[in-house]
């Protein structure tokens, strides 16, 4: 008995409409890398990684410029230099030019490392604000914007999180 009892539930639940489970439903839609990118949280973040990119690129710029210095004196001195000193200085040139490399790649890195740092620290501040606002506005599903294909345009709440986002994330 029990057993046709559950197999007719699951036969109503197979074909009861979809609909009417929906209806019941509160979804919203949310832009989710669109308040990542945008909020004043992300635009500070970025600011302060501009400021690294730049030193950065100071840097880089200041420690250039000795080995063009070294490369164009080698390219004056050829002529003169035998060909064991030559040899010398090229192989120094070539290790300074490797050290530059490397500590350019570094830098890179280093920022690179900054900038996923803060848009993970932002993209999870920003999922708690989202989950804090749908269960105070009674939310069941709140999904991104880009699984969707079609829905009403009342159903995205975007807007709304982004001013709470940048409220909240100062």
């Amino acid at each position: 008995m029990l057993r046709i009892f559950t197999y007719l539930f699951a036969v109503a639940a197979f074909v009861t409409p979809a609909s009417v489970f929906a209806e019941s439903l509160k979804i919203g839609v949310l832009d989710a890398p669109l308040i990542i990118n945008t909020s004043n949280a992300a635009k500070s973040a970025n600011k302060a990684l501009e400021k690294q990119v730049k030193e950065a690129q100071e840097k880089i710029a200041g420690l250039e410029k000795p080995l063009v210095a070294q490369q164009k004196k080698l390219q004056e001195d050829r002529a003169v230099l035998s060909s064991e000193k030559l040899a010398e200085k090229e192989a120094e040139l070539r290790k300074n030019i490797r050290a530059f490399q490397l500590e350019k790649q570094s830098m890179k890195e280093a920022i690179d490392r900054e900038n996923i740092k803060m848009r993970k620290d932002i993209a999870q501040k920003v999922r708690k604000i989202i989950e804090t606002y749908a269960k105070e506005k009674g939310f069941d599903l709140i999904i991104p914007e880009s699984a969707g294909i079609f829905y009403k345009p009342e159903m995205d709440i975007t807007k709304e999180v982004l001013e709470l986002v940048n409220k909240e994330l100062k």
